[in-house]
């Protein structure tokens, strides 16, 4: 079963942690109900998620034995039939919409308007660079946004921008590992890959990166859910030390082909992740101890 199981990137579905975004920003530890929903969002981002990736594999299978890691993947391989693995596929997008039933009718447009650009992205804009970067980093946007609508609030602005900056960081990131270790074969494995150059690699993370620390700094400075929580500012630390390691691995150690490795692998990197989402909980929870003190300190002169 290994190759069936590695056929669904399992990898893949740390990008759909972005789903809990919404809920960690609005009322984390009183709201049991979203967190059932946003699991439920994250579990059919996943099968969805899976599914694309099953075709992508299929469609890419020729140019994937060229690749010097891609060949190993089980279509490329020969380890998967193509007929199964796309009855897997149609399996998993089945299971997908019927437990988009649970879910709010916008959650459902927002995954159908995700399988359409991937469906693009496969036949026409992977091999149109800068175009293929915006259609991977959509899919985050999206995993945000299907956080949101599960639960029946508003999508930040903040949100999309900053989530949307960040995505663009890796996806560009991505394609500079990936030109590197293909070097001047890079059009054999893919069309847009051969058709960029480090130069403008280099450039565009850079400023994915500055826009999106740009972006939460004012997100966690000025924003209203920050004027609500002062203490949201202090999660800009984390968020600055993960953009600045990934640029560290990035540049120093060609280590950004595979950006879901390093949140999986590098320790101060999941360090960094853990610590921000501890800081943004306590955050986020800091007005209602406040208010609780003040109950307390209010029953205690009561009792004096």
């Amino acid at each position: 079963m290994a190759p069936y199981f590695r056929l669904l990137r399992p990898k893949q579905w740390i990008k759909g942690f972005v789903v809990f975004a919404a809920i960690l920003f609005t009322d984390p530890l009183n709201n049991p109900e979203g967190w059932r929903l946003s699991l439920l969002a994250f579990l059919i981002f996943g099968l969805v998620g899976s599914a694309t990736y099953i075709v992508n594999d299929t469609l890419d299978a020729p140019q994937d034995r060229l690749h010097p890691k891609k060949k190993f993947r089980p279509i490329a391989s020969g380890e998967v039939k193509v007929p199964i693995a796309l009855g897997l596929a149609v399996l998993l997008t089945a299971a997908a919409f019927g437990l988009l039933t649970l879910l709010p009718m916008l959650a459902t447009i927002i995954i159908v308007l995700y399988i359409a650009i991937q469906a693009a992205y496969n036949l026409v804009l992977k091999s149109q660079p800068i175009a293929d970067v915006f259609c991977l980093s959509s899919g985050f946007v999206l995993r945000a946004a299907v956080g949101a609508a599960a639960m029946n609030v508003e999508v930040s602005s903040w949100l999309l921008y900053c989530t949307f900056s960040l995505a663009l960081m890796l996806g560009f990131g991505k394609r500079r590992g990936e030109r590197i270790l293909m070097g001047d074969n890079a059009s054999s494995t893919r069309t847009s890959l051969g058709a960029y150059n480090l130069r403008f690699l280099d450039t565009a993370v850079v400023v994915c990166a500055a826009a999106s620390l740009l972006g939460y700094g004012v997100y966690c400075i000025e924003s209203q859910t920050a004027m609500d929580h002062p203490l949201l500012k202090f999660t800009y630390l984390w968020v600055a030390f993960a953009v600045f390691r990934f640029l560290f691995l990035t540049f120093t150690e060609n280590d950004g082909a595979e950006p879901e490795n390093l949140f999986l692998k590098d320790i101060p990197m999941i360090t960094a992740v853990v610590l921000f989402g501890l800081t943004a909980l306590f955050a986020m929870v800091s007005p209602r101890l406040n208010d609780l003190g003040l109950k307390v300190g209010s029953i205690s002169q009561g009792a004096k």
